[in-house]
């Protein structure tokens, strides 16, 4: 597998790991304490993610946190994605 872009690229990873465990999307989500629903959007790329979040998901399939990244890359564009409308203001960076 080549380098996937973010979203896609952990989706996938997510799937192929809970494949390679045997586990059903519903299994999965409730080793992870999830909805099944998070699950399904997760494997499609739709769902933003949380540290707890992979933190739950990588405990349920029995992985390190690291492997959901695996031959995963971060694409240019995320540097220019606006924030949304309810983040708060960043504080000034000090030297």
């Amino acid at each position: 597998m080549g380098e996937l872009t973010l979203y896609a690229g952990v989706a996938e990873r997510i799937r192929t790991l809970r494949r390679a465990a045997g586990l059903s999307q519903e299994e999965l989500a409730e080793r992870a304490s999830l909805n099944p629903f998070y699950i399904v959007r997760t494997e499609a790329g739709r769902q933003n993610l949380s540290l707890q979040t992979i933190g739950r998901l990588a405990l349920a399939l029995g992985v390190p946190p690291s492997a959901l990244f695996e031959g995963v890359a971060a694409e240019p564009e995320l540097l220019e994605a606006k924030p949304r409308s309810n983040a708060r203001a960043k504080p000034a960076i000090k030297d």
